[in-house]
């Protein structure tokens, strides 16, 4: 038999459990057994991952996170600041001084996100954020993948999805 993943949480809770199949039955699957293999026996959870984004004006991007974005700054590092961290609802972004990267001409006409925030309200903070006058890359919309989502171009052109489940 093939496996699905379950759905334990509220980040991954988008996802039906015919999503997972399909997902699991594309990547070729695994046995039950396979499944149980070491992922049964782990002790440690991982509570929550947070994203480094490089930045090459440190101010400017936590200006912009605090401002536009409502983060706020946990702490910097080092004088003048070379490492920061910002927060909002308990999730962290870290950013890091370091010479810009080398441009992607396809980053926006691809869709290249950066990250994808998994949020209670889309319409919500999609009005918060217009009220801000935060630049969209995609308006908040319905998905085909069953998601209200839209997209923001960051002050260092990152681009970050912000999706919930439609109800």
């Amino acid at each position: 038999t093939r496996c699905t993943l379950p759905l334990t949480t509220k980040s991954n809770a988008m996802l039906s459990s015919s999503a997972w199949a399909n997902c699991s039955a594309t990547a070729g699957g695994c046995t039950n057994d396979e499944a149980d293999m070491g992922h049964g026996m782990l002790s440690a959870m991982i509570r929550q991952i947070a994203p480094q984004f490089f930045t090459t004006d440190l101010p400017a991007t936590l200006t912009y996170y605090r401002d536009k974005l409502g983060f706020d700054c946990v702490g910097t590092w080092q004088d003048p600041p070379l490492y920061a961290i910002v927060a909002r609802d308990e999730h962290r972004i870290h950013f890091r001084s370091a010479e810009p990267p080398a441009p992607n001409p396809e980053k926006y006409d691809d869709e290249l996100l950066d990250a994808y925030l998994f949020i209670d309200d889309a319409d919500a903070l999609y009005a918060e954020y217009a009220t801000r006058g935060v630049e969209f890359t995609r308006r908040l919309a319905n998905t085909p993948w069953h998601s209200r989502e839209f997209v923001v171009k960051d002050c260092d052109g990152r681009l970050l999805a912000f999706g919930a489940n439609p109800e």
